[in-house]
């Protein structure tokens, strides 16, 4: 059995982009999740060697429904070294076929099934992550792309999702593949060359600050009053 699912008040993955610094705190990693009665990390059942603080953790951060192709997460964890483990975070109706899916492919003791969590918790498992891997059929954007930019975590993805080519500038900020196989080349690329994920995780962080609600909300105000000032009165 995986691990329990962990109650919040709301769906991570669509949770705003918060100011990172209101965030994260000094508190130790351990620490945050053995708060606010949520299970010690190291204490959830048989599992707990997989994720370890010591383990090489990869995340995904998505509702958990059948375009998400987490599957694809698990295939390449499957063909890594034994000391890379999956966080998944994020809950839906395909949640049961993941976990059966995890069974089969042989890595059900290296996939933590977090499902709805608290920012805290989101934020500390994204910041441990050395790699954000997102294979999604089809995105809009990928809001994920830019949370787990904010802790300095490259993004992995397919160049056919559409919206990751907008918000992963591949050779810079991420990295897009364009097929399973490449998904899970350029993760052990990445795992391989600490010095490459530290720079793309850089750029990911530097870019993500020029993304917030309010200069949004601003941007978008701009763009209501242009829209208005354009548009000939009536009468």
């Amino acid at each position: 059995m995986l691990t329990a699912s962990l109650a919040a008040p709301r769906i991570c993955e669509f949770s705003p982009i918060p100011n990172i610094a209101s965030i994260i705190t000094s508190a130790p990693l351990q620490s945050l999740f053995a708060s606010a009665g949520e299970k010690s990390l190291t204490g959830i059942e048989h599992s707990s060697a997989r994720a370890s603080i010591t383990a090489v953790s990869l995340v995904t951060l998505s509702r958990l429904v059948p375009h998400k192709q987490i599957e694809h997460a698990m295939d390449t964890l499957a063909r890594l070294p034994g000391d890379v483990v999956l966080d998944v975070i994020g809950s839906g109706w395909w949640e049961d076929e993941l976990r059966e899916y995890a069974q089969t492919s042989g890595v059900v003791d290296r996939v933590s099934f977090h499902g709805q969590v608290t920012e805290d918790y989101k934020h500390a498992l994204l910041a441990r992550a050395a790699v954000h891997l997102m294979p999604s059929r089809k995105e809009g954007w990928g809001l994920a792309v830019m949370e787990a930019a904010q802790h300095g975590v490259p993004t992995i993805g397919y160049r056919t999702a559409g919206g990751l080519r907008d918000s992963v500038v591949d050779g810079e900020t991420g990295l897009l593949a364009d097929s399973p196989a490449e998904l899970t080349e350029l993760t052990a690329r990445l795992l391989a060359d600490p010095a490459l994920a530290r720079r793309l995780g850089q750029a990911a962080r530097k870019r993500a600050e020029g993304f917030s609600w309010a200069q949004t909300g601003a941007r978008f105000e701009e763009l209501l009053t242009a829209a208005a000032r354009a548009t000939p009165r009536r009468g």
